[in-house]
């Protein structure tokens, strides 16, 4: 009896060891020279699978970089951990924000080049998402259904405006250090939480 095939490609080990031969090569060749246009051709040489396999995970090579991009940062951009607090989330932000500013600055390059190309306005909904789920966290143990609208709808916007700022900060719009940014960010957010959660009279 033959074995039992994955379900689907998710599950499959070989589409998965090509789709991260692809991410690391694309990584790799926009590292070695962010300047240097990057051909299917090419990328699939460096990653060492067949220009098929490239079209079974992305259309082009500005998706799978934009893909790596969020993948990468990922690793530097955990989710929020506990309960936030009025009097704790200025500081939750910028230590949360601040070491992945830190790895953004000194790939700088490499990020300026991922929100460059086709289909940017959907990666920068995807990655708006992305950071928005990692943000979201309680205020209290036990929020009602309305809160916790509220407070996913906060994390949205929150989510939106510092990916902007980012944005801004990566192509040398903004120029500050990543710890000015990361307060800057953590300022908004205290801002708009306490206008959502705070009694107009605790404000």
């Amino acid at each position: 009896m033959s074995e039992p095939q994955p379900r689907n490609k998710d599950d499959d080990p070989r589409l998965l060891r090509t789709r991260r031969a692809l991410l690391d090569a694309v990584v790799a060749l926009v590292d070695a020279d962010p300047s240097q246009p990057i051909s299917i051709t090419k990328l699939v040489e460096t990653a060492g699978v067949t220009r098929p396999t490239f079209y079974q995970h992305f259309p082009d090579v500005s998706s799978a970089l934009q893909r790596a991009a969020l993948e990468r940062v990922a690793t530097v951009l955990p989710p929020f951990t506990g309960v936030c607090t009025p009097e704790t989330i200025e500081q939750t932000v910028t230590q949360h924000a601040l070491p992945a500013l830190i790895h953004i600055d000194a790939h700088r390059a490499f990020y300026l080049r991922s929100i460059e190309g086709a289909a940017t306005a959907a990666f920068f909904e995807e990655l708006v998402q992305f950071v928005s789920q990692r943000m979201l966290t309680r205020t209290t143990d036990d929020l009602s259904p309305l809160a916790s609208e509220k407070l996913s709808q906060l994390s949205d916007v929150i989510a939106g405006g510092s990916m902007w700022l980012v944005v801004r900060w990566i192509r040398g719009d903004l120029l500050c250090t990543p710890a000015d940014l990361a307060a800057r960010m953590a300022d908004t957010a205290r801002l708009l939480y306490l206008a959502q959660f705070l009694p107009a009279e605790g404000r």
